[in-house]
């Protein structure tokens, strides 16, 4: 551990990697091989309310939560060209990948998560049916 906010590989071992944590936004994220991770107590709950979602300049993936107020509701994204969404149920197993199943629109899980990912400036319209 170098500091609070970076810890350095030492052995090299496969699948081992230096971290790097940082707060963006008031967000806490960890870049770990070049692929950055956020928190799971820094991810918002998808709302009747939440009409799109815009992936930020710095081009990181939109992640909501499932809360009992939008479970069991469908949910259709209208996707920006060459995006896609993904949907978790509560056990992180993928119920619905747009980019295989060409299919928009998902029965959101109980206590599932969602990814809207996507380039810097795309933008998601989400309807809740």
């Amino acid at each position: 551990i170098v500091d609070d906010n970076c810890a350095v590989n030492t052995v090299k071992f496969r699948d081992v990697t230096d971290l790097e944590f940082f707060v963006k936004d008031g967000r806490e994220y960890v870049n770990a091989n070049d692929m950055v991770l956020i928190l799971e107590d820094f991810i918002p709950e998808l709302t009747s309310q939440t009409g799109s979602s815009i992936i930020g300049a710095d081009g990181f993936a939109q992640y909501y939560t499932v809360g009992s107020e939008v479970q069991g509701k469908t949910l259709v994204v209208t996707l920006p060209k060459d995006a896609a969404y993904a949907v978790y149920d509560e056990n992180g197993v993928c119920v619905n990948f747009t980019t295989v199943s060409n299919n928009n629109t998902t029965v959101l899980p109980a206590k599932g998560k969602i990814a809207l990912i996507g380039k810097a400036g795309d933008v998601f319209a989400i309807e809740l049916q």
